[in-house]
């Protein structure tokens, strides 16, 4: 599946439904003819939907909807599934009409469609030209294409809705040229790749891709409205089976160990208990399961349905394996197995479908069963002043139900909070499914208390397996009401939304479930999250882990896919797998070998591009093994990371590293570690040596009268020992100017922070690097930047002696495990454990060479010749 193809197709797709659901628009308010009158009610409710909302929001809504059912359409066409047995949007075998409009030529029109004899020659009067039309098969398609949406409504009811008048009314014009939406439908979904169900997923993402950027462009907080836009990532496939086999699949295995279904899970990764053949025992915890119908697995953003869709496939070999009837299975499934929440109604309505897809492709006479995927597509339920005290005294329940209160009310939000509400109430049950007559005026209320109880109830339950590619999103991009509940609800992982869905997914699981996840590496290492971490390790068990360089998504950053179990580490020598693969593309298997002759002649280089592969597929397990000398298997006992400071996932730390924590004093203890100043403008307070008259240059340092530079250290490029010596700062009158820095509202805008640690002797590093970290020894007479953080000590054998130390390949190895990302901050450096010797002879001997080595410059203010 090309999906480069299926992007652009996608875009130009959305930009053209746009273009002509607005133009239509416009048409339909702003003219008038005999057509436009006899449509006056739809009109006047589409002038209503417009104040509610805008007409943008119209606009979008509307293309959105006909995006999808032409998707869904063309779909079932190019595999032969429409249930009226007809191509809809598609034309036989080398023809070109569309098959109903080539069939109602013929004069056969499907009775599924519903049209009364009246219309049906009215349609046969157009195509005749009995009728006047400028386009008499365009309009009699048009009709066609409304009334199969609207039959398919009783077969897929949660995706053909009922169609809004309006939203036929806003149909684009041209349905049946050349150039038209249904051509580019047809065109730009071959029938190659509609035999993936994964299309569906593909189209959704790249549909939205744009739409996701503008939300990112715009400054601000991302609007509940945009939620879904800015979150909706596509999960590859080889990391969806990943993360189904590892949890449903060892759920089934676990209570199942005589089964065959390992042997159809190329990505199951076993326990330490089973790779050395002892399996699970009773003393082992497990969650027990009588049979297949009781395993209820939830993905808590399920978007277009992606992991549902392969959990289904995984689901019918077990249901296989226990001898049940094929054509019972898809409706088994749906009725017990299969559960999905989600925010945005037309990533549900797809979910479903791809589900119904499936079961199909499944079973060829799923259709004609009454299957409805369970996928919740949340919505806010808003209640009237007193509204809600009415109707619980009809029903005789006690108003003052406190936590129930509670629930409704966040249901105002449920598009805004989705699966992370959990709700407090308890016997909702209490409240009656129906009315008494005498409260038909409350009929509306209660429809909308139901609509909320039904939520709760979803909410409510506990699963087996939860599988999920969370929403990511920070905290500085969430919208008040959103940041004040995660804040609220969520305080150990409140920094970024998919942190919160760890926390729930967790909190919705059975005991000894299983999570199974990918999301973004920083919640391994960032301080952000090391409450989170201090939890999992503690409380829960991580079963396996894949961390994976940038690229898994064909953007430019990390990720990680995990499984834990919902249970306490029960033996501290347990051990689980962890796998790092940091490659930024996958490859086919034969570029092992180049790996192999790299290895053996230096000379030889890797051309990736050469061997990326552009078809789609995915060969992770043999992609590179430890016969080329790069390890990507690690075994840790996860209690060990709490011994390092922060409980960062340093799976690939020896013992005696973890244990050099514990051992030796950390670099906070012996010396003094600060940040240093911030200008808040340096383009207005700093410079390079040679910018600045050298009359005003503090340099030598006994020249200190009525100076304005002085020499400050920012950090720089890495460099080892000495050097980066640039920069100067104006400093006249004790830096008055900057101190005194403020913005046009007289606020301070300027940081001039751990000012008693300025032009004294230092250990110094900077902040950011993409490289090895470096450190340079400062004998005194610089002022410190907050990108260029300082270790203080008077005594200059310690300072020499942590210099070298931090230059050393041991730093990095720890400095990786506290935090391996680019920005190295003042609390990473004070945990970092420093070995001090008791040579500094040799160690101001590599000073020395660095520091002749920087005077060589021209660049440099000691230059001499």
């Amino acid at each position: 599946m090309n999906t480069n193809t299926l992007k652009k197709f996608a875009q130009q797709a959305r930009r053209k439904l746009l273009e002509q659901v607005t133009a239509r628009m416009q048409q339909v308010l702003h003219t008038d003819s005999a057509e436009l009158r006899e449509q006056s009610e739809a009109i006047a409710k589409l002038r209503k939907a417009i104040t509610e909302s805008s007409e943008t929001q119209i606009v979008e809504q509307v293309a959105y909807t006909w995006f999808n059912r032409l998707v869904a359409l063309r779909f079932m066409d190019a595999n032969d599934y429409q249930p009226i047995g007809l191509r809809i949007v598609s034309p036989k075998d080398n023809h070109t009409l569309p098959e109903i409009l080539a069939e109602i030529k013929q004069g056969n029109i499907p009775p599924e469609l519903n049209i009364n004899d009246k219309n049906k020659q009215l349609l046969y009067d157009i195509l005749d030209g009995r009728i006047p039309s400028s386009n008499p098969q365009n309009e009699v398609y048009r009709n066609l294409l409304i009334a199969a949406c609207n039959y398919l409504h009783q077969v897929f009811p949660f995706l053909f809705e009922k169609l809004d008048s309006y939203t036929q009314l806003l149909l684009p014009n041209d349905l049946t040229s050349e150039f038209s939406i249904v051509e580019d439908i047809k065109n730009g979904m071959s029938k190659t790749n509609c035999q993936e169900v994964e299309i569906i997923g593909w189209l959704y993402q790249f549909y939205i891709s744009e739409k996701k950027d503008e939300v990112f462009a715009a400054k601000g907080k991302v609007k509940k409205e945009d939620i879904p836009a800015a979150t909706q990532l596509f999960t590859p496939k080889w990391i969806v089976q990943y993360l189904v086999q590892n949890t449903l699949g060892k759920l089934w295995l676990q209570n199942k160990p005589q089964s065959n279904l390992k042997t159809q899970m190329p990505y199951y990764i076993e326990s330490a208990k089973e790779a050395a053949g002892e399996g699970e025992t009773a003393a082992t915890p497990m969650l027990k399961i009588n049979g297949v119908e009781d395993i209820k697995l939830l993905d808590q953003a399920c978007g277009s349905g992606h992991i549902l869709v392969y959990a289904f496939e995984l689901l019918c070999l077990m249901y296989e394996e226990e001898g049940y009837n094929n054509s019972e299975i898809p409706t088994l499934i749906f009725k017990h197995n299969l559960h999905g929440f989600e925010i945005d109604k037309r990533a549900a309505q797809l979910a479903g479908f791809a589900l119904m897809m499936k079961a199909r492709q499944y079973h060829r006479r799923a259709f004609k069963k009454e299957l409805q995927p369970n996928v919740l597509c949340f919505e806010d339920v808003h209640f009237k002043e007193e509204e809600l005290e009415n109707y619980f005294k009809a029903v005789k329940l006690d108003v003052f139900n406190q936590h129930l209160l509670e629930d409704i009310e966040l249901f105002k939000n449920t598009t805004n909070f989705g699966a992370l509400i959990q709700p407090k109430s308890s016997n909702v049950s209490l409240i009656k499914n129906t009315l008494p007559p005498s409260d038909i005026f409350l009929q509306e209320t209660h429809q909308k208390v139901q609509k909320v109880l039904k939520q709760i109830k979803a909410l409510s339950q506990k699963y087996h397996c939860i599988v999920d590619n969370p929403p990511y999103m920070g905290g500085a991009k969430m919208n008040k009401t959103l940041s004040d509940f995660v804040k609220r609800n969520y305080p150990n992982s409140k920094a970024d939304l998919m942190a919160c869905f760890m926390e729930c997914g967790l909190a919705m699981l059975k005991p000894n479930g299983f999570l199974g996840m990918i999301n973004l590496p920083s919640w391994l290492f960032l301080s952000s999250f090391e409450k989170l971490r201090y939890f999992l390790i503690g409380e829960k068990q991580i079963e396996s882990l894949l961390h994976m360089g940038r690229g898994i998504f064909g953007v430019d950053w990390g990720s990680t896919a995990f499984i834990i179990r919902n249970q306490k580490s029960f033996m501290n020598s347990l051990y689980f797998k962890l796998h790092k693969r940091n490659f930024q593309h996958i490859y086919p298997e034969d570029i092992k070998d180049v790996f192999l002759e790299a290895k053996e002649n230096s000379n030889v280089k890797i051309d990736f591009d050469k061997y990326r592969e552009t078809d789609g597929r995915n060969n992770v397990i043999e992609l590179i093994d430890n016969d080329n000398g790069i390890q990507i298997a690690y075994t840790a006992n996860q209690k060990d990371f709490n011994k390092i400071p922060g409980s960062p996932i340093g799976y690939w730390l020896s013992k005696n590293a973890i244990k050099s924590f514990s051992k030796f004093q950390l670099l906070s203890d012996i010396t003094i570690t600060r940040k240093g100043l911030a200008t808040s403008d340096n383009n207005r307070f700093i410079r390079f040596w040679f910018e600045i008259n050298q009359i005003d240059f503090c340099y030598p340092l006994n020249r200190t009268e009525n100076l304005k530079w002085f020499p400050h250290n920012k950090g720089g490029a890495r460099r080892k020992w000495y050097g980066n010596n640039d920069f100067v700062i104006n400093w006249k009158n004790e830096g008055y100017d900057i101190r005194n820095f403020r913005d046009v509202n007289g606020k301070l805008r300027s940081r001039p922070q751990n000012l008693e640690y300025s032009f004294k002797k230092a250990v110094t590093w900077s902040k950011i690097s993409s490289g090895d970290f470096s450190a340079r020894i400062c004998y005194g007479g610089f002022l410190f930047d907050d990108a260029a953080a300082i270790c203080h000590s008077e005594d200059i054998d310690l300072l020499l002696n942590v210099n070298a130390f931090l230059n050393s390949k041991v730093a990095q190895i720890l400095l990786n495990a506290i935090n391996p990302t680019l920005n190295i901050q003042i609390g990473d450096m004070s945990s970092l454990p420093v070995y001090v010797g008791e040579n500094p002879e040799e160690i101001t001997s590599c000073i020395q060479i660095s520091k002749q080595d920087w005077n060589a410059r021209e660049t440099s203010w000691d230059f001499q010749q």
